[in-house]
């Protein structure tokens, strides 16, 4: 079980954290001095706050997943997931879902589906 952990979620987290690394990722590249103009700026009592955006990806959410449940249960819970396409052997029925935290790429749950069931989940940064 801790091989088929390590090769079917190791790969997929390289590319996540590797994602996150590149021009215009947490500060880097863009309208990076913008930004810092800004902060020191007073502010505007007419300005609304926008909400933060919510997401369904946490951690309470990730504790209601179980084994056998189906993609459409999963995704009423969490909403439409990324479909991580891989090689996969000849007859293996599995897909492979990724749901994340917007604007944070290391936050995130990772679904194996095997004949549309949960096989395995992996949770990333969610508390």
């Amino acid at each position: 079980m801790n091989y088929i952990r390590r090769t079917l979620f190791a790969p997929a987290l390289c590319v996540l954290l590797l994602a996150g690394c590149g021009p215009g990722a947490s500060g880097t590249g863009g309208a990076g001095g913008q930004a810092d103009k800004a902060k020191d700026q007073p502010a505007d009592p007419n300005d609304k706050a926008k909400p933060a955006p919510t997401t369904r990806v946490t951690k309470e959410n990730y504790d209601k997943i179980q084994d056998g449940m189906t993609r459409r249960e999963v995704e009423k819970i969490l909403g439409p997931g990324m479909r991580q396409t891989e090689p996969h052997p000849p007859g293996d029925t599995s897909e492979k879902y990724i749901w994340q935290v917007p604007g944070h790429n290391t936050q995130l749950i990772q679904i194996i589906f095997k004949d549309d069931k949960v096989f395995m989940r992996y949770q990333n940064g969610l508390n």
